[in-house]
């Protein structure tokens, strides 16, 4: 745990301008933990001290299906634990049948709008859930594009129980195919959600841009720079 997070662990708000440009900064130059690449028809996890295949590919690696998006992703983030680290997704477009949870410290960084995150199962509700079943304090998601496949039902990004999230440079466009759909969602019961640092988001052409639950968090705050309205 970096001093950084300690820090964070034990003081539940950041007060100045200074704390909030360490929060921003946070994870721009660590090491990616965990590479995910496309390769041919497979998906990979490639580990980023040893350069081999950890899990999904060609050869199932990890016992990991590698024609899984979702599960690749997913199991790249379970392998850091609670201690966390950084993972870096490839170019590519990569659909997503189940949620990708993040209770932990975790890193998702992509390479920009061409980093495709696509809800592939109609129905299946969020495309990623941050802290609704663990904590998710620190975790920053950067860098990425998130859209459905098709029809209702598909959310992008549901966030619950964390403190000092970062989402930064994000595209979320089309999550409108039922009433309730949501771009970005904010609060869940019973979890609290504190310190929510938003940079650069792009969402746009969803039945709800950015939606805060109620009942949800003892506390929550959105700072953004560019963010599309409610």
């Amino acid at each position: 745990m970096s001093e950084f997070q300690k820090w964070t662990s034990q003081h539940r708000t950041i007060r100045a301008s200074r704390d909030w440009n360490a929060l921003l900064n946070h994870g721009l130059e660590k090491p990616a933990s965990y590479i995910i690449r496309k390769n041919g028809d497979y998906y990979e996890a490639i580990n980023g001290s040893t350069g081999k295949i950890d899990y999904g590919g060609a050869n199932d690696a990890g016992g990991v299906s590698g024609t899984d998006a979702a599960m690749v992703i997913q199991a790249a983030i379970d392998a850091l634990g609670t201690d966390g680290g950084k993972i870096l997704i490839k170019k590519g477009s990569y659909p997503i049948s189940n949620a990708i949870r993040i209770d932990a410290p975790i890193i998702l960084s992509g390479e920009g709008p061409a980093t495709l995150l696509r809800g592939g199962r109609f129905g299946m509700g969020d495309i990623m859930q941050i802290g609704l079943i663990g904590e998710a304090t620190l975790a920053v998601i950067e860098n990425m594009q998130f859209r459905p496949y098709y029809g209702g039902g598909i959310n992008g990004i549901r966030i619950g129980f964390g403190y000092h999230i970062t989402l930064r440079n994000l595209w979320l466009e089309g999550f409108g195919g039922a009433p309730d759909s949501y771009g970005i969602g904010i609060g869940y019961p019973d979890k609290n959600t504190g310190g929510i640092l938003a940079e650069n988001l792009k969402v746009f052409n969803c039945s709800y841009n950015i939606r805060i639950f109620e009942p949800s968090s003892s506390y929550c705050l959105l700072y953004t720079s560019d963010a599309a309205d409610e």
